[in-house]
């Protein structure tokens, strides 16, 4: 499919026009790393889920660069994607509004980013899957397609935990039919069981392996489930233990949970709470829709104006789930971005690729030719798309990056020795252990947090020095400049630590 083709294209050059690879990038192929060499407890027992890795690992027998292999991944995933969004958009609309949708996916720049070194773009490709297999069993009832559905449902929750979302869709939507009476109770169970039996078989040894870790039954080794929603106030993991840094100093006073040296302020908490994660929520979704898919989407809603059918009920359901969802995110961990919000928006492009017959039936009142009714509206979301995602990207960085490099080709790292910065990439490209700077845990202990971890060098960014002298000017000689890196206004700063 042309579409498809185009998104593989313009993830690859999206992938030549980055800098650095994002921060989450080393630890995936650290996973994927473990389990090349059969250390599957390390993979199993991460936060992260492992279905990415273990792709990254089978994508490494056809090349010898873990990067690259990491990235193959992403960027054929986005092309899949693609393709799953079409079977969606052909199954609930028709071929014309698929074609439409699956060409906007293509030129979405929040989807072509994700041609990263991270998990995203596979969890969307599994994620549209199992919408599309969803709907299909909705649509046609049909067991088999419910078990395709909860197949994909399971590969997206080894992906990310909220992949298994689908299941939960799906289990709302035949329960839905049954209570309005339109199916009785052996139609829905003849949907729901194999859906919920082939997402189990899939995630079970997963779900197991986890339960067991943490001693009672749970579904990620990241935030729990209520958590997430609000309802409790106790994460998946028990509160971390005080560092013994922090134990030798009691004149010290404690820090303000989520505090620490190098960190933004926290989010508020309290009554304020609710406001600041709607706010979070509503920001973050425009990000992801971008303007023109937010104009293209509401001219979407108002054609399909009108009773709701099986096809509305599905969209409504995915989207009721996932702001639920993407809302406990936002209030309990400070952490929501478009990346997150990307995977339930896509559900809607249908009604985007709706929006587009809309104007292109408003400019065929104006232009003649039919094939410019459609190609004006098109090329204009191409260039807004294209424009911002293809062009050079975390300039920033490669100054910081260089300055790992010098630091893995001329710093003479002794065995042991490691490499302090902010983001986990600067580790990776110093081939070194790597010391996060904000895990001090207080700022007055930051020289004794970096002598005990056995840091040799710190790498900064202009803004990044300024605190880091500031919380060592108590012992100004602790730390002496070793290299610099300059792009433009961007700087980065190698510092070797003394004593």
């Amino acid at each position: 499919m042309a579409a498809a083709l185009l998104a593989l294209l313009v993830r690859v050059i999206r992938w030549h026009q980055t800098a650095a690879m994002m921060n989450d990038g080393p630890e995936f192929i650290r996973l994927a790393q473990a389990i090349a060499a059969g250390d599957w407890h390390t993979a199993l027992s991460h936060p992260y889920h492992p279905l990415y890795p273990l792709a990254i690992r089978l994508a490494h027998g056809f090349t010898a660069d873990w990067e690259r292999a990491a990235v193959a991944v992403s960027v054929i995933a986005g092309a899949a994607a693609v393709l799953a969004l079409y079977e969606l958009l052909r199954e609930g609309f028709d071929a014309r509004i698929a074609a439409l949708g699956a060409f906007l996916l293509a030129v979405q720049p929040v989807a072509i980013e994700l041609a990263d070194v991270q998990s995203d773009a596979l969890y969307l490709a599994l994620f549209l899957g199992s919408a599309s297999c969803l709907l299909r069993a909705y649509l046609r009832e049909s067991a088999l397609h419910a078990a395709l559905a909860g197949v994909c449902a399971g590969l997206a929750y080894l992906t990310r935990p909220e992949g298994v979302g689908t299941v939960l869709v799906g289990m709302g939507l035949f329960g839905f039919e049954l209570v309005r009476r339109q199916w009785d109770l052996g139609r829905a169970l003849r949907l729901a069981l194999p859906l919920g039996l082939a997402a189990a078989l899939v995630m079970g040894p997963y779900v197991t392996q986890l339960s067991i870790q943490a001693g009672r039954p749970t579904l990620t080794a990241k935030k729990s489930v209520t958590h997430m929603l609000g309802v409790s106030e106790k994460g998946a993991r028990p509160e971390p233990a005080v560092d013994p840094l922090l134990a030798a100093h009691p004149e010290l006073a404690p820090l303000p949970r989520g505090v620490r040296p190098f960190r933004d302020a926290p989010a508020p908490q309290g009554a304020s709470t609710l406001t600041y994660a709607l706010k979070q929520l509503a920001g973050e979704s425009f990000r992801a829709l971008r303007p023109e898919g937010v104009l293209l989407l509401a001219l979407g809603l108002w054609a399909a104006r009108g009773g709701i059918t099986r096809r509305g009920w599905l969209f409504a359901a995915y989207t009721a789930l996932y702001a639920v969802v993407l809302f406990g995110l936002a209030a309990t961990s400070d952490y929501l971005s478009r990346r997150h919000v990307l995977p339930p928006a896509t559900l809607l492009f249908g009604y985007e690729a709706l929006g587009v017959t809309v104007i292109a039936g408003w400019l065929g009142r104006v232009l003649r030719p039919p094939a410019l009714r459609w190609a004006v509206p098109l090329a204009l979301v191409a260039a807004l798309g294209l424009g911002k995602s293809l062009r050079p990207d975390r300039q920033d960085a490669l100054p910081e990056r260089r300055a790992a490099d010098w630091v893995r080709t001329e710093g003479e790292l002794g065995s042991g020795e490691s490499v302090a910065a902010i983001k986990r990439r600067v580790g990776y490209y110093a081939s070194a252990p790597f010391v996060d700077l904000r895990q001090a845990p207080h700022p007055a202990l930051l020289l004794e947090f970096l002598r005990r971890e056995h840091v040799r060098y710190v790498i900064v960014s202009a803004k990044e020095r300024d605190e880091l002298l500031r919380l060592t000017e108590a012992s100004p000689d602790a730390l002496a400049l070793r290299h610099e890196e300059a792009l433009g206004k961007d700087q980065a700063f190698v510092y070797e630590l003394r004593g």
